[in-house]
C-alpha cells in the first residue's frame, strides 16, 4: 500500500473503532479512514485512491 495507489484485490477494510476516531478531526469530505491489516490508510471515497499511510501502527489482534 502506497499514496495514490488503491487497496489490493480482496484486501479487507474495516472501519477506525469509535475510540480512536473520536479523539481525531473529522476526514474531510469525499475521504473516510479504515483500518487494513496493521495499517491505517486515508482514502478517497469515489475512486478508492489512497491518499495517506500510517503503516504498521497497529498490533494484529
Amino acid at each position: 500500500m502506497e499514496r495514490n495507489g488503491r487497496l489490493p484485490p480482496g484486501l479487507a477494510k474495516n472501519p477506525l473503532p469509535y475510540e480512536a476516531a473520536v479523539n481525531l478531526p473529522p476526514p474531510a469530505a469525499g475521504t473516510e479512514r479504515a483500518i487494513v491489516d496493521t495499517s491505517v490508510v486515508l482514502l478517497e471515497k469515489g475512486t478508492g485512491v489512497i491518499l495517506d499511510v500510517l503503516k504498521d501502527v497497529l498490533s494484529r489482534p
